[in-house]
């Protein structure tokens, strides 16, 4: 339950949860509660977990890998789809 709150960002559940007891080291698809939160782009409930006392553990460091590996491949396709040209530079300023 505690990963699937973390994994859709559910502070609330997440800490009601932690309140009454879950596991915060329980694994669900390779990953704990802190990776589906860090994946998932919830700062917050991540900052609550590591609270807490949630630490990465060898699975989810592998898991973390893995997502780098798939965004570092997003960039080079993206990049490749234009002429590796990521864009006019000067937008930035």
């Amino acid at each position: 339950m505690l990963e699937y709150a973390a994994e859709w960002g559910n502070l609330n559940i997440v800490r009601a949860l932690l309140d009454a007891g879950a596991d915060l080291h329980r694994s669900f698809e390779g990953k704990t509660a802190l990776t589906h939160a860090l994946t998932g782009g919830h700062v917050a409930v991540a900052e609550l977990l590591v609270s807490r006392g949630a630490t990465l553990g060898e699975a989810d460091r592998r898991a973390i890998e893995v997502l780098v590996v798939r965004i570092d491949k997003l960039g080079a396709d993206a990049a490749g789809s234009n002429g590796g040209d990521l864009g006019d530079e000067r937008r930035l300023r």
